[in-house]
């Protein structure tokens, strides 16, 4: 497709003679939706194929199964590992107060908009 875009530039260009600027206008938008398609082609391709792009790299993958089948899962905890100075009840403790209510400013924002409402009501009822 983008082989017949740019062949659809020269005959416009050369064969019909269209100007330059509408030329590059009419294919120049199917240019950009055939870049787009071939670039989504080409990371397909690579992705199926195991190549090395711009978008992909080489990753090993181990096969091989991390514990037998019909084995049971262990579950444990793992420790955090924090930053240098953090405490873990500061990062994951009780979330901070704000020096507002979110209900107050929930009713005030209510009410304003059915002030909003009504105001734009009478407008319309009185300009009629």
């Amino acid at each position: 497709m983008l082989v017949d875009t740019l062949l659809t530039f020269f005959v416009v260009r050369y064969l019909w003679r269209y100007p330059l600027w509408l030329c590059v206008l009419a294919t120049g938008f199917f240019l950009v939706i055939d870049v787009a398609f071939f670039s989504a082609t080409l990371l397909k391709i690579a992705l199926t194929h195991h190549l090395v792009t711009k978008y992909t790299s080489l990753v090993a993958v181990d096969r091989a199964p991390a514990r037998p089948d019909g084995a049971a899962l262990k579950e444990a905890a793992l420790p955090t590992n924090l930053p240098d100075g953090w405490t873990y009840d500061a990062v994951f403790g009780e979330l901070p107060r704000g020096a507002t209510d979110a209900r107050f400013n929930l009713l005030l924002g209510a009410l304003l908009l059915l002030a909003a409402t009504l105001a734009f009501g009478m407008r319309r009822r009185f300009a009629s």
